[in-house]
C-alpha cells in the first residue's frame, strides 16, 4: 500500500552567503511580487510524478527590509506557480553577537595564554586546574630571564605520555573552560603522545621577571572530537579515528559513542562539573553521524564494510536497535543522513543511497538506489556541475516513488534539477526548472539609493512532498 505523506522534507536546502554583493538576477530594481518558473523535461512524463509539489522560499536579507518569495508549484503545472511575496521592516544592530550554546571536547593547542602580570606558581596552577598544555611552558619559563622573550620548539613526548584533554563550553555570551573532574577526559581518552611531536613554545617576562604572557602551540595528527548533544546533565561525543593515525587502543570500553556526566552550577556564568566519561555503544570501525530525534540518538558508523544505524535512547543511552543499512565499498563513506518527514534519506559518497523508514522496531530498509553521475547518463543529462548533484539535495517518498531535488549550480539562486525513481530504483521521470524573482512591489521596499543591487544576505531554500 502507498504511504501517504504528510509532510514536506524536515531539512531545507540552504545556498547563498551573508555580505554577497549579487547578480542582476537578484537586484532588488524590477523585481515583481511573482516568481516565474520554466520547466524542461529531460526524461519520462509528468505522469511519473504525480502528487508531487514542490515548495521554494526566496529571501533577501536587506539593510531595512526582509523580503521574501514563498512559491509552490507541481512538475507539469510549473507555469501555474503560486506565489506569496512579504516585505517585513526590520531593525539591524551592530553591536548585537548570536552565540549559540556548545560544548566542545579538544586538546588545547594551539593555544594563548594571557596571564598577568602575575606570580609564576597561580599562573601554572590555573593552566593545572584547567588541563592546559602548560608544562613546555613551564620549562621554558624557567630559563626566561627578565625582560626577555623565549621561544623554543620542544618535543611534547618529553612531558606528556598521553595527551591532555580538556572541555570548552560557550554559553550565551560566556565562555568557561576551567572546569572540575576534567582531568578523567584525559584519563579515559588515553590517546599516547608519539616521541617526534614538536610543540613551539613562547614565553615573555617583563622586567619584574613576572610572566606577561605564553603559548605552546602543537598540531598533532589527531582526530577531531564533535559533541552532537548537549544538555545540562549529559554530552554525547565521537570522533572518527579512521582520519588519523594515532593509538586509540587504550580507551576504555572502546572506540564509538561517548557519554559525559555532569552537573551544571551558575554564578556569572555557567560552571561545569564532570561526574563520569563513558563508553555507550562500542563501534568496531568508525562513527559517521549522530542525530537527535524524538527522544533518541540515530548513530551511524561504519563497521567492517558495512553502514550500521544504531537506535538508542537518549536519556540513558540504552541501546534499542543495530541494523545493517547497506555495505561500503570502493573507498566510498557516509556522505549524509537527512531527515526525510518522518524516514530518512542516507547517501554514500560513492552515490549509493537508501531510504529508512519506521519500523515497529525503530526503522526497516525501505528502498535502495544509486544516485550516482554515472548510474543517471543513460537515461538523461542535466548539465549540473561535477560532483554537484547530489550534495545539497532534498527528498521525499511515498513507499513506491523517491523523488530528488537538487541544485545545479553553485549560484546563489541556482537551477533545479528533479529526479522520481521507481520502487526498483529506475529514473521515471526527469525534469529542469529555472526560476527568478522580479520586481514591481519591491519597489516599495528599496535597500538604499546607492546600493540597488547590494542585499546583506541573500537565501534559497527547498522542499518536496508528495501529496
Amino acid at each position: 500500500m502507498r504511504q501517504k505523506l504528510a509532510l514536506a522534507l524536515a531539512a531545507l536546502l540552504i545556498l547563498g552567503g551573508a555580505g554577497a554583493v549579487l547578480g542582476a538576477q537578484v537586484v532588488l530594481r524590477g523585481r515583481e511580487d511573482a516568481v516565474t518558473i520554466e520547466e524542461e523535461i529531460l526524461y519520462g512524463d509528468t505522469e511519473a510524478a504525480q502528487g508531487l509539489r514542490v515548495t521554494m522560499e526566496t529571501a533577501s536579507d536587506s539593510f531595512l527590509y526582509l523580503l521574501q518569495w514563498d512559491t509552490a508549484f507541481s512538475p507539469g503545472g510549473a507555469r501555474a506557480a503560486d506565489t506569496v511575496f512579504t516585505a517585513e521592516p526590520q531593525e539591524t544592530s551592530w553591536s548585537s553577537w548570536d552565540q549559540e550554546d556548545e560544548l566542545r571536547v579538544e586538546f588545547d593547542s594551539p593555544h594563548l595564554v594571557l596571564a598577568g602580570p602575575t606570580a609564576d606558581q597561580y599562573f601554572w596552577d590555573s593552566q593545572r586546574r584547567a588541563n592546559r598544555l602548560y608544562l613546555p611552558a613551564k620549562d621554558v619559563a624557567g630559563r626566561t630571564a627578565p625582560g626577555e622573550e623565549r621561544t623554543e620548539v620542544v618535543d611534547l613526548a618529553d612531558y606528556y605520555d598521553v595527551y591532555p584533554l580538556h572541555l570548552v563550553m560557550f554559553y550565551g555570551e560566556f565562555f568557561n573552560s576551567n572546569y572540575r573532574g576534567v582531568d578523567q577526559l584525559t584519563d579515559f581518552f588515553r590517546i599516547p603522545v608519539p616521541q617526534g611531536t614538536m610543540a613551539e613554545v613562547t614565553v615573555l617576562r617583563n622586567e619584574a621577571g613576572e610572566i606577561e604572557d605564553a603559548s605552546c602551540t602543537c598540531e598533532p595528527d589527531l582526530p577531531a572530537f564533535t559533541v552532537p548533544v548537549f544538555t545540562e546533565t549529559y554530552a554525547y561525543c565521537c570522533f572518527d579515528a579512521s582520519q588519523s593515525d594515532v593509538d586509540v587502543s587504550q580507551i576504555a570500553g572502546g572506540c564509538g559513542l561517548f557519554r559525559l556526566d555532569y552537573r551544571l552550577s551558575y554564578d556569572v556564568a555557567p560552571y561545569l562539573t564532570l561526574e563520569k566519561v563513558s563508553t555507550v555503544l562500542p563501534v568496531e570501525g568508525a562513527v559517521k553521524d549522530v542525530t537527535a530525534r524524538d527522544g533518541k540518538l540515530l548513530v551511524f558508523s561504519e563497521e567492517e564494510g558495512m553502514l550500521w544505524l544504531s537506535v538508542l535512547e537518549e536519556e540513558s543511552g540504552t541501546i534499542l536497535q543495530r541494523l545493517a543499512v547497506m555495505p561500503v565499498t570502493g573507498g566510498a563513506s557516509l556522505y549524509d543522513a537527512a531527515g526525510m518527514g518522518e524516514g530518512i534519506l542516507v547517501r554514500l559518497t560513492g552515490g549509493a543511497a537508501a531510504v529508512l523508514e519506521p519500523a515497529a522496531e525503530g526503522y526497516q530498509v525501505a528502498f535502495t538506489t544509486d544516485l550516482s553521475d554515472e548510474a543517471m547518463a543513460p537515461f538523461f543529462s542535466d548539465g549540473a556541475e561535477p560532483d554537484l548533484r547530489w550534495n545539497n539535495c532534498v527528498a521525499a517518498f511515498d513507499g513506491e516513488r523517491l523523488a530528488v531535488l537538487y541544485p545545479l549550480s553553485e549560484d546563489v539562486l541556482p537551477d533545479l534539477g528533479l529526479l522520481v525513481l521507481s520502487r526498483d530504483g529506475a529514473p521515471v521521470f526527469a525534469a529542469k526548472y529555472r526560476h527568478g524573482a522580479h520586481g514591481e512591489k519591491a519597489l516599495r521596499y528599496p535597500v538604499c539609493e546607492s546600493w540597488d543591487a547590494f542585499l546583506w544576505e541573500d537565501n534559497f531554500s527547498s522542499a518536496l512532498a508528495f501529496s
